[in-house]
């Protein structure tokens, strides 16, 4: 297992556990996830402008 695979799974154990933690309901999940919102709002503007300002063919995305 490379390290990118590593990360992967890493990343994915964690949104696990947070949902469990939530009972598996989607809106107690999303509201947990927007309460991080303010402690890393510097580093979510920060997403958000490198997002905006890649060119069209560069696939910057929170989903990938």
């Amino acid at each position: 297992m490379d390290a990118y695979q590593k990360l992967i799974d890493s990343i994915r154990e964690s949104r696990e556990r947070m949902s469990e933690e939530c009972d598996h309901d989607l809106y107690r999940y999303l509201a947990y996830l927007q309460s991080f919102n303010d402690t890393y709002s510097k580093q979510i503007e920060s997403f958000l402008k490198l997002r905006d300002s890649a060119p069209p063919q560069v696939s910057i995305s929170s989903s990938e």
